[in-house]
């Protein structure tokens, strides 16, 4: 595993081979949720510049881990959270992100990289707890079992924010429109015993509080809505039940969320990307088009909830 001196002595080098041939010098981030064991992933050279990929800004570039770590500590205090998260990198606390870091690299070694047996279990012991393997079940997805950096760092604080939310959504899915609805109504089922019988005793109408007559009753604080706006069509197909995104959606929001509420999905489909449809070219559901000519307006399409108890 390469140390962060190591990779400081490495980068000094590569400014001066720089500089001694007249050439600039451009860092690029590794978009990744796994950080690798090298810091510095690879550097390319052009005619004008060196381009050298590193790791080491994924703490705090788009992907981040570190923006997600102080998100709801700047909206709450955002003098002092700003101030916190600057002062890791004007090197004030410099031995701060030196222990951030050496944390990350230590679980991407007992984790993702593990090999030895001890390290595995590790592994295990580490997705139990976050809650996204029951009973250390083996042969978990790959997505997974990246979900550890978020889960250690991000998923168990207490305060669960839409912004904090969406900044982990854009982490594993990249830079789409992500839109958070709160309070969207929704109804739910009034529990038997709880339910109103006119006849089955004396009772008088508005004694008890509220009085509610039928099996459903409106709820909006155990409900928010998650729209993904303006996609293409590969994209759209991914988030649909049984596409490629739609399991890690799912376990996202029920880690996140802590299973507590319900989530109502939406897509926006761009106007250009709708298919034109042939009897028998694809399966009839919601990734079917039937079109006389050309759309002119986004198409949305809700495939339903996909929170709280993930029917």
């Amino acid at each position: 595993m390469q140390s962060i001196s190591q990779a400081f002595t490495a980068i000094n080098t590569l400014k001066d081979e720089a500089q001694d041939k007249g050439l600039s010098i451009r860092y690029v981030p590794v978009t990744s949720r796994a950080f690798s064991p090298t810091i510095i992933e690879r550097v390319e050279k052009t005619d004008q510049c060196l381009i050298v990929y590193l790791s080491l800004t994924a703490l705090y570039g788009y992907n981040g881990i570190l923006p997600d770590y102080f998100s709801d500590e700047i909206i709450r205090e955002p003098a002092n959270g700003l101030k916190a998260f600057l002062d890791i990198f004007n090197h004030r606390q410099f031995e701060l992100m030196v222990d951030i870091w050496s944390k990350y690299q230590f679980f991407n070694a007992n984790t993702l990289d593990a090999e030895r047996k001890t390290n595995q279990n590790m592994d295990l012991i580490l997705l139990s707890l976050g809650g996204s393997v029951c009973n250390g079940e083996e042969g978990a997805p790959l997505f997974l079992r990246g979900l550890k950096r978020y889960l250690l760092a991000l998923f168990q604080r207490k305060e669960k924010t839409p912004k904090g939310l969406i900044f982990l959504l854009r982490s594993f899915f990249g830079p789409l429109q992500f839109e958070i609805v709160q309070h969207t109504v929704s109804h739910r089922n009034i529990p038997q015993d709880q339910r109103t019988k006119l006849g089955s005793s004396t009772s008088v109408l508005g004694s008890m509080g509220n009085f509610l007559c039928g099996v459903k009753m409106e709820d909006t604080d155990g409900s928010f809505s998650l729209n993904i706006k303006d996609l293409d069509l590969k994209t759209f197909n991914r988030f649909l039940p049984g596409g490629a995104s739609w399991e890690e959606l799912k376990h996202l929001l029920k880690v996140y969320t802590s299973n507590q509420w319900d989530c109502f999905l939406s897509l926006e489909l761009r106007a250009e990307e709708i298919p034109p449809w042939q009897i028998g070219s694809m399966r009839l559901g919601a990734d079917s088009w039937a079109l006389s000519e050309e759309a002119y307006e986004n198409a949305w399409v809700s495939p339903g909830k996909i929170g709280g108890d993930m029917t």
